[in-house]
Protein backbone atom coordinates (compact mmCIF):
# COMPACT_ATOMS: atom_id res chain seq x y z
CA UNK A 1 0.00 0.00 0.00
CA UNK A 2 1.43 3.41 -1.02
CA UNK A 3 2.07 5.68 1.92
CA UNK A 4 0.20 8.99 1.90
CA UNK A 5 2.55 11.86 1.11
CA UNK A 6 2.47 14.78 3.54
CA UNK A 7 3.64 18.32 2.81
CA UNK A 8 3.73 21.62 4.63
CA UNK A 9 1.20 23.73 2.75
CA UNK A 10 2.49 26.96 4.32
CA UNK A 11 5.68 26.63 2.32
CA UNK A 12 3.70 26.69 -0.92
CA UNK A 13 1.83 29.97 -0.28
CA UNK A 14 3.12 33.12 -1.96
CA UNK A 15 0.99 36.27 -1.75
CA UNK A 16 -2.49 35.21 -2.88
CA UNK A 17 -1.34 32.08 -4.75
CA UNK A 18 -1.23 28.56 -3.35
CA UNK A 19 1.04 26.47 -5.59
CA UNK A 20 0.82 22.72 -4.93
CA UNK A 21 1.87 21.62 -8.42
CA UNK A 22 4.40 18.81 -8.93
CA UNK A 23 4.07 17.66 -5.33
CA UNK A 24 3.08 14.05 -6.08
CA UNK A 25 -0.25 14.52 -4.27
CA UNK A 26 -2.81 11.72 -4.37
CA UNK A 27 -5.43 13.81 -2.57
CA UNK A 28 -5.91 17.49 -1.78
CA UNK A 29 -4.92 18.40 1.81
CA UNK A 30 -8.23 20.16 2.48
CA UNK A 31 -8.08 19.89 6.27
CA UNK A 32 -4.61 21.44 6.48
CA UNK A 33 -5.62 24.28 4.17
CA UNK A 34 -8.87 24.96 6.03
CA UNK A 35 -6.98 25.09 9.34
CA UNK A 36 -4.74 27.97 8.17
CA UNK A 37 -6.51 31.33 7.73
CA UNK A 38 -3.71 32.81 5.64
CA UNK A 39 -3.78 29.92 3.13
CA UNK A 40 -7.53 29.80 2.89
CA UNK A 41 -7.59 33.42 1.68
CA UNK A 42 -5.60 32.56 -1.47
CA UNK A 43 -7.53 33.41 -4.66
CA UNK A 44 -5.34 31.34 -7.03
CA UNK A 45 -4.82 27.62 -6.46
CA UNK A 46 -2.52 25.48 -8.63
CA UNK A 47 -2.71 21.70 -8.03
CA UNK A 48 -1.57 20.68 -11.50
CA UNK A 49 0.74 17.77 -12.40
CA UNK A 50 -0.11 15.54 -9.45
CA UNK A 51 -1.75 12.12 -9.09
CA UNK A 52 -5.23 13.22 -8.05
CA UNK A 53 -8.12 10.90 -8.95
CA UNK A 54 -10.71 12.95 -7.02
CA UNK A 55 -10.90 16.21 -5.10
CA UNK A 56 -12.34 14.64 -1.97
CA UNK A 57 -14.98 16.03 0.35
CA UNK A 58 -15.44 19.71 1.20
CA UNK A 59 -13.15 20.89 -1.61
CA UNK A 60 -15.69 23.28 -3.11
CA UNK A 61 -16.71 24.61 0.33
CA UNK A 62 -13.09 25.27 1.30
CA UNK A 63 -12.19 27.07 -1.96
CA UNK A 64 -15.51 28.80 -2.66
CA UNK A 65 -13.73 32.21 -2.79
CA UNK A 66 -10.98 31.39 -5.35
CA UNK A 67 -10.85 33.02 -8.78
CA UNK A 68 -8.37 30.77 -10.61
CA UNK A 69 -7.96 26.97 -10.34
CA UNK A 70 -5.49 24.80 -12.20
CA UNK A 71 -6.14 21.02 -12.07
CA UNK A 72 -4.39 20.05 -15.30
CA UNK A 73 -2.25 16.91 -15.74
CA UNK A 74 -3.99 14.79 -13.10
CA UNK A 75 -6.04 11.58 -13.13
CA UNK A 76 -9.42 13.12 -12.25
CA UNK A 77 -12.36 10.96 -13.34
CA UNK A 78 -15.13 12.92 -11.62
CA UNK A 79 -15.58 16.36 -10.12
CA UNK A 80 -17.64 16.69 -6.92
CA UNK A 81 -21.37 17.34 -7.38
CA UNK A 82 -21.13 20.58 -5.38
CA UNK A 83 -18.41 21.99 -7.68
CA UNK A 84 -20.83 24.82 -8.46
CA UNK A 85 -20.07 26.34 -5.04
CA UNK A 86 -16.99 27.92 -6.66
CA UNK A 87 -19.19 30.85 -7.67
CA UNK A 88 -16.26 33.32 -7.96
CA UNK A 89 -14.25 31.10 -10.29
CA UNK A 90 -13.20 32.81 -13.54
CA UNK A 91 -10.36 30.60 -14.82
CA UNK A 92 -10.48 26.77 -14.75
CA UNK A 93 -7.86 24.51 -16.28
CA UNK A 94 -8.81 20.80 -16.54
CA UNK A 95 -6.40 19.92 -19.35
CA UNK A 96 -5.32 16.27 -19.63
CA UNK A 97 -7.45 14.43 -17.09
CA UNK A 98 -9.84 11.48 -17.44
CA UNK A 99 -13.13 13.35 -17.26
CA UNK A 100 -16.03 12.07 -19.33
CA UNK A 101 -18.54 14.67 -18.18
CA UNK A 102 -19.03 17.49 -15.70
CA UNK A 103 -21.46 17.87 -12.78
CA UNK A 104 -24.77 19.66 -13.34
CA UNK A 105 -23.77 22.30 -10.77
CA UNK A 106 -21.55 23.86 -13.47
CA UNK A 107 -24.69 25.90 -14.20
CA UNK A 108 -23.86 27.97 -11.06
CA UNK A 109 -20.41 29.03 -12.34
CA UNK A 110 -21.82 32.23 -13.87
CA UNK A 111 -18.46 34.07 -13.44
CA UNK A 112 -16.44 31.50 -15.44
CA UNK A 113 -14.65 33.13 -18.41
CA UNK A 114 -11.91 30.61 -19.34
CA UNK A 115 -12.06 26.80 -19.54
CA UNK A 116 -9.71 24.17 -20.96
CA UNK A 117 -10.98 20.58 -21.36
CA UNK A 118 -8.53 19.30 -23.95
CA UNK A 119 -7.31 15.69 -23.80
CA UNK A 120 -10.21 14.41 -21.73
CA UNK A 121 -12.33 11.42 -22.89
CA UNK A 122 -15.47 13.56 -22.95
CA UNK A 123 -18.75 12.13 -24.15
CA UNK A 124 -19.69 13.38 -27.67
CA UNK A 125 -22.26 15.92 -26.48
CA UNK A 126 -19.88 17.41 -23.93
CA UNK A 127 -17.02 17.47 -26.46
CA UNK A 128 -19.12 19.40 -28.99
CA UNK A 129 -20.13 21.97 -26.38
CA UNK A 130 -16.60 22.46 -25.03
CA UNK A 131 -14.94 22.77 -28.42
CA UNK A 132 -11.21 22.49 -29.08
CA UNK A 133 -9.78 25.34 -26.94
CA UNK A 134 -6.73 25.81 -29.19
CA UNK A 135 -6.45 29.54 -28.40
CA UNK A 136 -7.67 32.13 -25.91
CA UNK A 137 -10.84 32.91 -27.86
CA UNK A 138 -11.87 29.22 -28.04
CA UNK A 139 -11.17 28.70 -24.32
CA UNK A 140 -13.33 31.73 -23.46
CA UNK A 141 -16.09 30.43 -25.73
CA UNK A 142 -15.81 27.00 -24.07
CA UNK A 143 -16.43 28.55 -20.64
CA UNK A 144 -19.54 30.43 -21.82
CA UNK A 145 -20.94 27.48 -23.82
CA UNK A 146 -20.44 24.90 -21.08
CA UNK A 147 -22.14 27.08 -18.45
CA UNK A 148 -25.07 27.81 -20.79
CA UNK A 149 -25.35 24.11 -21.60
CA UNK A 150 -25.59 23.15 -17.93
CA UNK A 151 -28.07 25.95 -17.25
CA UNK A 152 -30.34 24.29 -19.83
CA UNK A 153 -29.65 20.87 -18.31
CA UNK A 154 -30.45 22.18 -14.83
CA UNK A 155 -33.70 23.72 -16.09
CA UNK A 156 -34.72 20.44 -17.68
CA UNK A 157 -33.88 18.59 -14.48
CA UNK A 158 -35.96 21.02 -12.42
CA UNK A 159 -38.92 20.64 -14.81
CA UNK A 160 -38.54 16.87 -14.66
CA UNK A 161 -38.44 16.93 -10.85
CA UNK A 162 -41.48 19.23 -10.76
CA UNK A 163 -43.36 16.91 -13.11
CA UNK A 164 -42.42 13.86 -11.05
CA UNK A 165 -43.47 15.66 -7.86
CA UNK A 166 -46.83 16.57 -9.45
CA UNK A 167 -47.30 12.97 -10.58
CA UNK A 168 -46.46 11.70 -7.09
CA UNK A 169 -48.93 14.18 -5.60
CA UNK A 170 -51.61 13.04 -8.06
CA UNK A 171 -50.94 9.40 -7.23
CA UNK A 172 -51.19 10.20 -3.52
CA UNK A 173 -54.53 11.95 -4.11
CA UNK A 174 -55.83 8.96 -6.08
CA UNK A 175 -54.67 6.58 -3.36
CA UNK A 176 -56.34 8.76 -0.71
CA UNK A 177 -59.59 8.82 -2.72
CA UNK A 178 -59.46 5.05 -3.13
CA UNK A 179 -58.82 4.65 0.58
CA UNK A 180 -61.74 6.96 1.39
CA UNK A 181 -64.04 5.06 -0.98
CA UNK A 182 -62.92 1.78 0.54
CA UNK A 183 -63.52 3.15 4.02
CA UNK A 184 -66.97 4.44 3.03
CA UNK A 185 -67.81 1.06 1.52
CA UNK A 186 -66.78 -0.66 4.74
CA UNK A 187 -68.91 1.78 6.74
CA UNK A 188 -71.93 1.15 4.51
CA UNK A 189 -71.50 -2.61 4.81
CA UNK A 190 -71.16 -2.27 8.56
CA UNK A 191 -74.28 -0.09 8.70
CA UNK A 192 -76.20 -2.67 6.63
CA UNK A 193 -75.11 -5.45 8.94
CA UNK A 194 -76.10 -3.41 11.98
CA UNK A 195 -79.47 -2.57 10.37
CA UNK A 196 -80.03 -6.25 9.58
CA UNK A 197 -79.22 -7.17 13.17
CA UNK A 198 -81.54 -4.49 14.50
CA UNK A 199 -84.31 -5.65 12.19
CA UNK A 200 -83.80 -9.23 13.29
CA UNK A 201 -83.88 -8.18 16.93
CA UNK A 202 -87.05 -6.13 16.31
CA UNK A 203 -88.74 -9.11 14.67
CA UNK A 204 -87.77 -11.35 17.57
CA UNK A 205 -89.03 -8.76 20.02
CA UNK A 206 -92.30 -8.39 18.12
CA UNK A 207 -92.68 -12.18 18.03
CA UNK A 208 -92.33 -12.23 21.80
CA UNK A 209 -94.93 -9.47 22.09
CA UNK A 210 -97.57 -11.23 20.03
CA UNK A 211 -96.31 -10.85 16.45
CA UNK A 212 -97.82 -7.37 15.83
CA UNK A 213 -94.94 -6.24 13.65
CA UNK A 214 -95.04 -9.43 11.58
CA UNK A 215 -98.72 -8.86 10.91
CA UNK A 216 -98.05 -5.29 9.72
CA UNK A 217 -95.36 -6.55 7.33
CA UNK A 218 -97.75 -9.15 5.95
CA UNK A 219 -100.39 -6.46 5.41
CA UNK A 220 -97.91 -4.29 3.53
CA UNK A 221 -96.75 -7.05 1.16
CA UNK A 222 -99.88 -6.93 -1.15
CA UNK A 223 -99.51 -3.14 -1.44
CA UNK A 224 -95.84 -3.48 -2.38
CA UNK A 225 -96.70 -6.14 -4.98
CA UNK A 226 -99.39 -3.84 -6.48
CA UNK A 227 -96.86 -1.01 -6.70
CA UNK A 228 -94.40 -3.29 -8.53
CA UNK A 229 -97.13 -4.31 -11.03
CA UNK A 230 -98.01 -0.67 -11.67
CA UNK A 231 -94.36 0.18 -12.26
CA UNK A 232 -94.09 -2.71 -14.73
CA UNK A 233 -97.20 -1.55 -16.62
CA UNK A 234 -95.87 2.01 -16.76
CA UNK A 235 -92.60 0.73 -18.22
CA UNK A 236 -94.49 -1.27 -20.87
CA UNK A 237 -96.60 1.78 -21.83
CA UNK A 238 -93.45 3.90 -22.17
CA UNK A 239 -91.85 1.34 -24.49
CA UNK A 240 -95.02 1.05 -26.59
CA UNK A 241 -95.17 4.85 -26.88
CA UNK A 242 -91.56 5.07 -28.08
CA UNK A 243 -92.24 2.37 -30.70
CA UNK A 244 -95.33 4.25 -31.94
CA UNK A 245 -93.36 7.50 -32.15
CA UNK A 246 -90.67 5.76 -34.22
CA UNK A 247 -93.32 4.32 -36.59
CA UNK A 248 -94.88 7.77 -37.08
CA UNK A 249 -91.48 9.28 -37.86
CA UNK A 250 -90.77 6.46 -40.31
CA UNK A 251 -94.10 6.96 -42.07
CA UNK A 252 -93.56 10.74 -42.41
CA UNK A 253 -90.03 10.24 -43.74
CA UNK A 254 -91.27 7.66 -46.26
CA UNK A 255 -93.98 10.01 -47.54
CA UNK A 256 -91.53 12.91 -47.88
CA UNK A 257 -89.02 10.75 -49.74
CA UNK A 258 -91.77 9.50 -52.07
CA UNK A 259 -92.81 13.11 -52.82
CA UNK A 260 -89.21 14.10 -53.49
CA UNK A 261 -88.70 11.11 -55.80
CA UNK A 262 -91.90 11.88 -57.68
CA UNK A 263 -90.81 15.52 -58.08
CA UNK A 264 -87.56 14.36 -59.67
CA UNK A 265 -89.57 12.14 -62.03
CA UNK A 266 -91.57 15.21 -63.09
CA UNK A 267 -88.34 16.95 -64.13
CA UNK A 268 -87.12 13.92 -66.08
CA UNK A 269 -90.36 13.23 -67.93
CA UNK A 270 -93.64 15.07 -67.59
CA UNK A 271 -95.60 12.22 -69.19
CA UNK A 272 -94.25 9.75 -66.66
CA UNK A 273 -95.09 12.19 -63.87
CA UNK A 274 -98.73 12.37 -65.03
CA UNK A 275 -98.94 8.57 -65.20
CA UNK A 276 -97.66 8.43 -61.61
CA UNK A 277 -100.26 10.95 -60.46
CA UNK A 278 -103.00 8.99 -62.23
CA UNK A 279 -101.86 5.75 -60.61
CA UNK A 280 -101.50 7.31 -57.17
CA UNK A 281 -104.84 9.10 -57.50
CA UNK A 282 -106.54 5.71 -57.60
CA UNK A 283 -104.54 4.44 -54.62
CA UNK A 284 -104.69 7.58 -52.45
CA UNK A 285 -107.91 6.81 -50.63
CA UNK A 286 -106.76 7.25 -47.04
CA UNK A 287 -110.04 6.39 -45.27
CA UNK A 288 -109.69 2.56 -45.65
CA UNK A 289 -105.96 2.84 -44.98
CA UNK A 290 -106.51 4.85 -41.79
CA UNK A 291 -109.20 2.42 -40.65
CA UNK A 292 -106.83 -0.48 -41.29
CA UNK A 293 -104.03 1.23 -39.34
CA UNK A 294 -106.25 1.83 -36.34
CA UNK A 295 -107.45 -1.76 -36.39
CA UNK A 296 -103.87 -3.00 -36.61
CA UNK A 297 -102.83 -0.83 -33.68
CA UNK A 298 -105.60 -2.42 -31.65
CA UNK A 299 -104.66 -5.94 -32.61
CA UNK A 300 -101.01 -6.42 -33.47
CA UNK A 301 -98.17 -3.98 -34.17
CA UNK A 302 -96.40 -6.49 -36.43
CA UNK A 303 -99.17 -6.22 -39.02
CA UNK A 304 -98.56 -2.48 -39.26
CA UNK A 305 -94.93 -3.08 -40.18
CA UNK A 306 -96.09 -5.60 -42.80
CA UNK A 307 -98.54 -3.01 -44.18
CA UNK A 308 -95.84 -0.32 -44.48
CA UNK A 309 -93.53 -2.79 -46.17
CA UNK A 310 -96.29 -3.76 -48.65
CA UNK A 311 -96.95 -0.11 -49.56
CA UNK A 312 -93.25 0.57 -50.10
CA UNK A 313 -92.79 -2.60 -52.14
CA UNK A 314 -95.75 -1.60 -54.36
CA UNK A 315 -94.98 2.04 -55.04
CA UNK A 316 -91.19 2.32 -55.16
CA UNK A 317 -90.60 -0.31 -57.91
CA UNK A 318 -93.46 1.22 -59.93
CA UNK A 319 -91.85 4.67 -59.83
CA UNK A 320 -88.44 3.24 -60.64
CA UNK A 321 -89.80 1.37 -63.68
CA UNK A 322 -91.58 4.46 -65.00
CA UNK A 323 -88.49 6.70 -64.74
CA UNK A 324 -85.88 4.16 -65.83
CA UNK A 325 -86.35 4.77 -69.56
CA UNK A 326 -86.12 8.54 -69.23
CA UNK A 327 -82.96 8.27 -67.08
CA UNK A 328 -81.32 6.08 -69.75
CA UNK A 329 -82.14 8.64 -72.46
CA UNK A 330 -80.61 11.40 -70.35
CA UNK A 331 -77.42 9.38 -69.79
CA UNK A 332 -77.07 8.68 -73.52
CA UNK A 333 -77.52 12.37 -74.30
CA UNK A 334 -74.86 13.34 -71.75
CA UNK A 335 -72.46 10.72 -73.15
CA UNK A 336 -73.01 12.08 -76.67
CA UNK A 337 -71.64 15.52 -75.68
CA UNK A 338 -74.82 17.40 -74.81
CA UNK A 339 -73.79 17.99 -71.18
CA UNK A 340 -73.51 21.77 -71.65
CA UNK A 341 -77.17 22.02 -72.65
CA UNK A 342 -78.34 20.15 -69.55
CA UNK A 343 -76.02 22.03 -67.23
CA UNK A 344 -77.36 25.38 -68.49
CA UNK A 345 -80.94 24.32 -67.77
CA UNK A 346 -80.16 22.74 -64.38
CA UNK A 347 -81.43 25.75 -62.41
CA UNK A 348 -84.76 25.55 -64.23
CA UNK A 349 -85.12 21.85 -63.47
CA UNK A 350 -84.39 22.44 -59.78
CA UNK A 351 -87.04 25.16 -59.65
CA UNK A 352 -89.60 22.88 -61.31
CA UNK A 353 -88.71 20.13 -58.83
CA UNK A 354 -89.31 22.55 -55.97
CA UNK A 355 -92.75 23.55 -57.33
CA UNK A 356 -93.83 19.96 -57.96
CA UNK A 357 -92.74 18.92 -54.46
CA UNK A 358 -94.85 21.68 -52.96
CA UNK A 359 -97.80 20.61 -55.10
CA UNK A 360 -97.52 16.98 -54.12
CA UNK A 361 -97.11 17.74 -50.41
CA UNK A 362 -100.14 20.04 -50.47
CA UNK A 363 -102.29 17.46 -52.30
CA UNK A 364 -101.22 14.64 -50.02
CA UNK A 365 -101.84 16.69 -46.87
CA UNK A 366 -105.34 17.63 -48.06
CA UNK A 367 -106.18 14.01 -48.80
CA UNK A 368 -104.93 12.87 -45.38
CA UNK A 369 -106.87 15.63 -43.59
CA UNK A 370 -110.12 14.88 -45.41
CA UNK A 371 -109.75 11.14 -44.79
CA UNK A 372 -109.13 11.65 -41.07
CA UNK A 373 -112.04 14.06 -40.78
CA UNK A 374 -114.34 11.64 -42.65
CA UNK A 375 -113.30 8.75 -40.42
CA UNK A 376 -114.08 10.57 -37.19
CA UNK A 377 -117.32 12.09 -38.52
Amino acid sequence: MTKKKTINVKDHLEDDTLDLSLCGLQEVPVKEIAANKAIIKATTVDISSNQLTSLGNNFAKTFSHIVKLDLSNNQLRLLPEDFGLLVNLKHLDLYKNKLESLPASFADLRSLRWLDLKENPLIPVMARVAGTCLNQAECKAAAVNVVKFFICVQKELEEKRAKEAAERLERLKEEEQKALKKEEKKKRQKMKKNAAKLEEMALLESARNGGAVVEEVELLQPKLAAMDDAAGRFSFVGKAGSIMLWLVKFAIASVLLSFLFLSLVSVLDDATYKKCLLFLGIKWDFAPLLHSVLLVLKSNGALLINLVYTICSDYVPFLVRLSYGTAVEWWESLSAGNAVIYMDSLSGYLYVTYLRALELCSTGFQKVASSVQGYFN
